[in-house]
């Protein structure tokens, strides 16, 4: 069974295709891409029964293009991307329905013009069929775009900051009913830490140090670094970025906490003298 379709993810500046088949017959190829303002992509095409032959055709910017005067087992393409310029995927069309092919031969035989003009209220058509039938990408956070990321968070009365990087707010709200759901455990605070940032940190809890509140020697020393409050944790963080990000954070960590807790949010200085805050492995090295 011989392919009607090809369809290349995050091209390379290079592409080849074999379909097995001399003399192939082409349609059309679509352009999906990101084109800032001063930036371009061209790409030359060449259709051949050899693998290395000279270019056909030559277009810049393309969204979409034909190439079905062309025939030949191989198809090259060779992209050139100035500036920030990039292509998220190309569609190749060996073969598609064409409307003229439900009229009778009469219209379809031979009838160049015609086709190309009915094509274009069926490339309307199908892609406005298409969009109905995967409407439901819109509402996978891992499917969609991240403009409509942004728009699902809004529903959640989640606001995104260019801090949270794409990746940890696309995360955050496709996970955000199990979020929700773990809210206030130290499994779920630990997780968003984890994912929100590669910095060593440490979480102490009441129950982490009530053996040495107890001791006369070290309550003093550990109410002042920690609390003495059954209802206050505390998140030691090592320094790895500017305010914003820690400040970000913090707003997280207060958001899933429980209710009736407090929060110390301690960043740790990248560079301390052994000073009361002060962890081997963490922001303390032997040298």
């Amino acid at each position: 069974m011989r392919k009607n379709q090809y369809i290349i993810i995050h091209s390379d500046f290079e592409q080849l295709i074999d379909t097995k088949n001399k003399g192939q017959s082409w349609h059309s190829i679509e352009v999906f891409s990101d084109t800032p303002y001063n930036t371009s992509i061209t790409i030359d095409v060449s259709i051949s029964d050899i693998a290395e032959s000279p270019s056909v055709l030559t277009v810049v910017n393309p969204t979409e293009f034909f190439v079905n005067k062309f025939r030949g087992r191989f198809l090259k393409l060779k992209i050139n991307c100035t500036g920030n310029a990039k292509i998220t995927k190309i569609k190749i069309n060996l073969k598609v329905l064409l409307w003229t092919d439900f009229l009778p031969e009469v219209y379809s035989a031979n009838n160049d013009f015609l086709s190309r003009f009915l094509y274009i209220f069926s490339k309307i058509y199908s892609d406005t069929e298409y969009k109905i039938d995967n409407m439901n990408r819109n509402f996978n956070c891992k499917t969609a775009d991240f403009e409509t990321v942004k728009a699902l968070s809004k529903w959640l009365g989640e606001d995104y900051s260019e801090s949270f990087g794409d990746d940890y707010f696309r995360w955050w709200v496709n996970n955000f009913r199990r979020i929700n759901n773990l809210s206030g455990t130290y499994g779920i605070i630990s997780e968003i830490i984890n994912k929100y940032t590669d910095s060593h940190y440490k979480i102490i809890e009441f129950n982490n140090i009530k053996n040495e509140l107890k001791n006369p020697e070290l309550s003093e020393l550990y109410k002042n670094l920690f609390s003495d409050d059954p209802y206050t944790f505390t998140v030691l963080i090592n320094f790895k970025a500017d305010k914003i990000f820690y400040k970000n954070l913090y707003n997280l960590i207060m958001k899933i906490k429980p209710a009736h807790m407090n929060l110390k949010f301690i960043i740790l200085k990248e560079e301390t003298a052994l000073d009361r805050h002060s962890y081997l492995g963490i922001n303390t090295f032997l040298k």
